[in-house]
């Protein structure tokens, strides 16, 4: 599992915005809440991230 998209927003950090800097957040506590194996915050961030 290669993570190359999320790579390049970080190597140009001047090119991202808002939007899409709180979804890179969202998908890092994503990742944080997967390695935790803790399900019920994890429904949680889900549903942020779909909002």
């Amino acid at each position: 599992m290669s993570s190359h998209g999320d790579l390049q927003y970080y190597k140009r950090p001047d090119q991202i915005d808002d939007k899409m800097a709180k979804r890179i957040r969202d998908l890092e506590q994503l990742k944080i809440l997967l390695q935790n194996n803790s399900r019920t915050r994890m429904i949680k961030v889900v549903k942020i991230v779909l909002r």
